[in-house]
């Protein structure tokens, strides 16, 4: 099973995708995590992207769509070993971001050959609160402002739209009720597709 944990910068995907794959082990339930952009050459560039002012949008989009298509096929070598991939961001985070800057139907496009996930958890709070939790980071990236932010995490609520599966958990809540929430959610996805 295939599952991408999005929501805004500050949401705690980072925190929850390791507590989760603890918790799956504990459970017996062999788990990778991955995560978008990757460590690949591409997913450097994209990297190196975010930290870019005055970044290309769209060759920016194009970058993360070229980076997803090769996670793709490191997500399927996964799957081979364990029963559940959780990935650090994926598609939505395309679609939340990137239609920001380029549009919906621009990023859509390039997308098309995308894998959808099975199953997508939405990690949402306030805006606020989660520029206050990235507060202290030495560098941001240009997507960290709080007026986009709020855009994004607008698309994000519409997110159900795009792709299927979508569960959305208030992460606003202590760290072990979100863990709780979300791997209720994975187990029943995962013994709903045994």
């Amino acid at each position: 099973m295939y599952v991408i944990l999005e929501g805004i910068d500050g949401s705690g995907t980072s925190t929850q995708i390791k507590l989760l794959k603890e918790q799956l082990e504990k459970k017996n339930i062999s788990c990778a995590i991955t995560c978008e952009p990757t460590y690949s050459e591409i997913g450097s560039l994209v990297r190196k992207y975010l930290k870019k002012e005055d970044a290309n949008e769209y060759t920016h989009a194009l970058l993360f769509a070229a980076d997803r298509l090769e996670h793709e096929q490191f997500v399927s070598k996964l799957e081979e070993d364990y029963s559940i991939v959780i990935s650090d961001r994926g598609i939505g985070s395309s679609i939340a971001y990137q239609s920001q800057t380029c549009g919906i139907d621009f990023t859509l496009s390039i997308n098309q050959q995308a894998r959808g996930p099975d199953l997508v958890i939405l990690l949402s709070l306030p805006v606020e609160t989660a520029l206050s939790r990235i507060s202290d980071r030495k560098e941001f990236d240009r997507f960290e402002k709080s007026e986009f932010l709020k855009k994004v995490s607008l698309e994000y609520e519409s997110l159900s739209e795009f792709l299927d599966c979508v569960h959305i958990v208030n992460s606003d809540a202590a760290i072990e009720d979100v863990t709780d929430e979300c791997i209720k959610i994975i187990l029943n996805k995962f013994l709903e597709l045994q």
